[in-house]
């Protein structure tokens, strides 16, 4: 069967009276992986929240397989779709391996054991973010990037067709940062998976994203290839800053400077 896009339809979100995403249509294909810009509280968290059915929205759609979400059981949906959270609370007495192996729990269920391919695929989720040497340390020893990268191990573990990833190099030195977006893009390729991820760097979303989705003003403003987002104009209303756009002769991606230094 060929691979499904995930379409988002006509979404709008509130909290209490404070709207934040306003008619939202977004179709992302197998293969591509997605990167949301915007500036702080323009919605990207909560549209990655609403895709993974943590928050209801006020109205709309998204569909998954061609089902819309709410016809899958939790069970079923995270066996679909993958959320790295920005944020999440820490049990310091696990280790490493034991919580990305909880990214097998919609697969196998829980209390149940795991199997050999389980545990392979643990390893390589372990291998691929660099933590496979610190499988047995537990929580509490971590670095602030160690825990991302742990984190993004466990989403991958899941080998869900869709993954939501919230600024999942935060935290990350310069080598991570690269190696990490660089793996997810390999993984995203190979396996034709859908990705729609959210980071703050200009010169990552253009070098990493192969569309960029652009939120202002609680809307969409842009939803197109680097090049096509990554304008003065656009950057400029959807962030409140004058930059310039050049293109970068060694690879032709646009790399942007803000004027007001």
């Amino acid at each position: 069967m060929d691979p499904k896009p995930l379409r988002i339809e006509n979404l709008s979100f509130s909290y209490t009276e404070t709207p934040v995403l306003k008619g939202l249509d977004l179709t992302l294909l197998p293969g591509e992986m997605v990167v949301l810009l915007g500036a702080n509280g323009a919605g990207k968290t909560t549209l990655l929240r609403t895709v993974a059915r943590q928050l209801e929205p006020d109205s709309g759609a998204i569909w998954i397989d061609e089902s819309d979400i709410h016809s899958f059981t939790r069970r079923t949906l995270a066996q679909r779709v993958s959320l790295m959270p920005q944020f999440e609370h820490r049990d310091t007495s696990l280790t490493v391996q034991e919580v990305v192996m909880l990214g097998r729990a919609p697969h196998v269920g829980w209390y149940k054991p795991w199997s050999t391919l389980d545990a392979s695929l643990v390893r390589e989720s372990l291998e691929t973010t660099g933590m496979w040497g610190l499988r047995e340390r537990t929580l509490d020893t971590l670095s602030g990037g160690e825990w991302r990268r742990m984190i993004l191990a466990r989403s991958l573990a899941q080998q869900a067709r869709v993954l939501l990833l919230d600024e999942p190099t935060a935290g990350l030195d310069l080598r991570y940062q690269y190696e990490s977006l660089r793996k997810i893009r390999e993984l995203v390729k190979s396996r034709q998976l859908i990705a729609l991820l959210s980071i703050h760097d200009l010169q990552q979303s253009a070098m990493f994203g192969d569309k960029i989705a652009l939120l202002a003003s609680q809307r969409l403003l842009a939803f197109g290839t680097p090049a096509e987002v990554l304008t003065a104009p656009l950057l400029e209303q959807a962030f409140g800053i004058r930059v310039q756009v050049f293109t970068n002769p060694i690879n032709g991606l646009p790399t942007i400077v803000p004027d007001e230094a």
